[in-house]
């Protein structure tokens, strides 16, 4: 048996230019003061809308995770001190969001023959 969902518990926020729906409980975790209401339960700030998604994923899963091209730690720290999460925002000072740069180096005997093995890499 399913739940009613109250839609009343609904709210649209307009970051920048990207528009985002969010549970009132979801948005309570924000800094509710930086918004400005336009219509009903209709917010707006004048903040970046592509930082915003990562902010919704820690605020919901109290994680964060990056895809390997993510360069904007240091964007998105000052994105979440905006918004009051200090908690992020420790994450990120401590090295969350950062690219790390592997050196590899790899000596191949003169004599080829005694590559016995297959070198594998894996990148993540």
């Amino acid at each position: 048996m399913s739940v009613p969902f109250n839609f009343s518990e609904v709210v649209s926020l307009q970051i920048g230019e990207s528009l985002f729906q969010v549970s009132r409980a979801t948005f309570n975790q924000l800094k509710p003061a930086v918004f400005t209401v336009i219509e009903g339960d209709t917010y707006y700030v004048d903040r970046d809308g592509d930082m915003f998604k990562y902010i919704l994923k820690y605020i919901r899963s109290k994680t964060i995770s990056f895809p390997n091209d993510f360069d904007d730690g240091e964007l998105l720290m000052k994105e979440a001190e905006f918004y009051g999460l200090r908690d992020l925002k420790k994450h990120l000072q401590n090295g969350a969001g950062k690219r790390e740069i592997v050196t590899l180096n790899i000596t191949i005997p003169p004599d080829k023959s005694l590559l016995q093995e297959k070198l594998v890499l894996t990148y993540f």
